[in-house]
Parts: structure tokens; sequence; C-alpha cells
């Protein structure tokens, strides 16, 4: 696997995008919040929840599940 983390950041952005989109589509609270705020802050919170296994990935090169 050593080339999915670099891989799936290259498409991180579109991925963000997508959830973003998707929430502020089918979700009443976040299709009332300001655009800013869905490009601001609630962009920001999904990529660095995307990043956590990537993060992971790219220091041990294996993700083991939680013991």
């Amino acid at each position: 696997m050593p080339g999915l983390p670099a891989r799936t950041a290259a498409r991180g952005g579109d991925l963000t995008a997508a959830v973003v989109a998707r929430r502020a589509a089918e979700a009443p609270f976040y299709g009332e919040l300001p655009r800013r705020t869905l490009d601001g802050e609630v962009t920001r919170s999904i990529t660095a929840v995307h990043e956590l296994p990537l993060r992971a990935l790219r220091q041990d090169g294996v993700m083991a599940p939680a013991t």
C-alpha cells in the first residue's frame, strides 16, 4: 500500500468538497449555515478528520485495529 496515502491525499479536496455539499443538501442544520462557515470551519474540520487515517498510514505504514 505504499502509494495509497499519496493517492488519497491528492483527492482529499474533492472528497471534502463532496462531503460538505452533501451535508448542506441533506442535513437541515448544515444547509442553514452561511457559505463562509461551510467553506471555512466545516471544511477545515472535515479535512482534519480525513487526515487522521492518512497520517497513521504515512507514519506506521499500517493501520491496525484498536485494541
